[in-house]
């Protein structure tokens, strides 16, 4: 409960504050060495290293105990999402024929030794959030690339069926 009100928080601090623009380019993705170097570091630049990014992520499944994560992202498997600098993610999933639109942010954990955390919903209850610790976001991000290179529009309708794969660069070759 006390994450859900740090998220709310920090939330909407940063709608208020402009988040800054300058993103680092993620080599080899959004994983290993980047995701190890971001939990270890300062929050401000795993936000920057996020915003305007998309992804190729996995909701975990409610078989390893994230049960809150079928609310907060009523969604199965592989999605890919982009991250905009404002907090908003636009989300391309096999469900639906629509861009999905929530929200995303990067906050502290409130334990004696905090951990920085990646959250995100797309419901308008701000009590239905999913957060992972940054460190282990290499286990459910595959690929990422800088931009919004699939020109997803909140509402807008999707480019074309979600092929299945974990390369940004074979769905853009699958969908031309």
């Amino acid at each position: 409960m006390k994450l859900v009100k740090i998220f709310v928080i920090v939330f909407s601090i940063l709608l208020a504050t402009p988040i800054l623009l300058a993103t680092p380019t993620l080599a080899g993705g959004i994983g290993g060495k980047t995701m190890m170097a971001l939990a270890n570091g300062d929050i401000k630049v795993a936000q920057t290293t996020f915003a305007n990014q998309t992804i190729i992520m996995k909701r975990l499944s409610d078989a390893t105990g994230y049960k809150k994560d079928a609310k907060a992202i009523p969604i199965k498997g592989t999605f890919v999402a982009y991250l905009a600098s404002n907090g908003q993610i636009l989300i391309w999933s096999k469900e639906s024929s629509k861009i999905i639109k929530g929200a995303w942010a990067v906050v502290n954990s409130k334990e004696k030794k905090p951990k920085i955390l990646f959250c995100l919903s797309l419901t308008k209850q701000r009590k239905n959030v999913m957060c992972h610790i940054v460190k282990y976001m290499g286990n459910v991000v595959f690929d990422s690339a800088k931009g919004n290179i699939f020109n997803l529009k909140s509402g807008g309708l999707v480019p074309a069926p979600l092929p299945y794969s974990r390369s940004l660069s074979t769905i853009q070759n699958k969908i031309k």
